[in-house]
């Protein structure tokens, strides 16, 4: 073994290398207990997270991807048809201010123009 005392040519001194050997070992048990709480320190702190999933899931903190793509899907889409509804609700409001046919179509060509543009720019937004 490297670093084992030695008196010569194949000759060891017995209470040195008793001494080396018992602190060799020691080293290694020390080396050997430090990596052996790290990985039980490790599995611990999988284990905890684990629990806490299973926790937030069963109090619904976390919602399952599926269901929460469905109903995001589903707002998303009210949503839109209400906003393109807009036009049909602005019309009438404003035939009471404008008399002539071609300029109330004009105006009312321009809201759904810009309803639209809104919505494009809301299915095209970046996250911020």
């Amino acid at each position: 073994m490297q670093g084992m005392p030695k008196n010569g040519r194949g000759a060891y001194p017995l209470v040195a290398d008793i001494r080396w050997i018992i602190n060799f070992w020691q080293e290694k048990a020390k080396n050997l207990d430090i990596s052996t709480k790290v990985e039980r320190q490790r599995l611990l702190k999988i284990k905890a997270d684990e629990l806490e999933f299973e926790y937030k899931k069963k109090t619904k903190e976390y919602l399952p991807a599926k269901e929460t793509e469905k109903a995001l899907i589903n707002i998303f889409s009210v949503s839109r048809n209400k906003i393109l509804g807009l036009k049909s609700l602005i019309a009438p409001l404003l035939k009471e201010f404008v008399d002539d046919p071609e300029q109330f179509g004009l105006v009312i060509g321009k809201v759904d123009l810009l309803v639209r543009d809104v919505l494009l720019d809301l299915a095209h937004a970046e996250k911020k």
